[in-house]
């Protein structure tokens, strides 16, 4: 749903996931990414535009698989594996669409003893998450600003529970401005200890425009 109006744009959104039948009886109807934004008309310095995010992953058709009596209760729908392909829904190691889903390899602080300790390292053992996102958009004079504050909980998946849902803070600042024909940006990340190791890092780009 969509509103302009001389104070600006509001857009409200979702987004379902479409893994297999338990969407079709509306049993995970829960899961999506949701969000609302606001984009202001002004073009000078000042906030251009603020987004809320919250993406549900946790439901997944329910608990209970669809190997019971009663065909329409379609759950444990393990999002982003695949029974044919052995590293799922990804792409050069990356899942598609969504960083808060992750393999094996990028979990950290998981028992090394019991059923994670047979898995394939390339198993996306966390496809049940809930994580809250604030965006904002912004200008002070020619220089470009864009923060980012993802939180959430991650609950492994309904294979693979994990013992104590594991929590994670992510931050990213990205600043960019205009040089005559070229545009250089920073980015500046950092992930809480939690699912991820404690990190930090840095990226730079210099584009030019023809």
């Amino acid at each position: 749903m969509e509103y302009a109006d001389a104070a600006g744009r509001w857009l409200l959104y979702h987004q379902s996931f479409v893994e297999d039948g338990s969407l079709y009886y509306l049993i995970s109807i829960a899961d999506g990414l949701s969000g609302i934004s606001w984009t202001f008309p002004k073009t000078g310095s000042g906030f251009q535009r603020i987004a809320l995010e919250y993406l549900h992953k946790a439901n997944q058709g329910s608990q209970y698989s669809s190997d019971i009596r009663f065909n329409y209760l379609r759950g444990q729908d393990n999002y982003f594996n695949n029974a044919i392909y052995e590293e799922g829904w990804v792409y050069r190691k990356q899942t598609i669409g969504t960083p808060f889903i992750t393999k094996l390899r990028n979990s950290t602080g998981l028992p090394t003893t019991g059923a994670l300790q047979s898995v394939n390292p390339d198993y996306i053992v966390n496809n049940r998450v809930k994580v809250l996102t604030i965006s904002a958009q912004g200008r002070i004079g020619k220089v470009n600003l864009v923060s980012r504050i993802s939180t959430g909980e991650n609950l492994g998946n309904y294979r693979l529970d994990y013992p104590v849902p594991k929590r994670q803070l992510s931050l990213l600042q990205r600043v960019s401005f205009p040089i005559r024909q070229y545009t250089l940006s920073a980015d500046f990340a950092y992930d809480g200890a939690g699912l991820c190791e404690k990190t930090l890092g840095t990226m730079l780009l210099l584009k030019r425009t023809f």
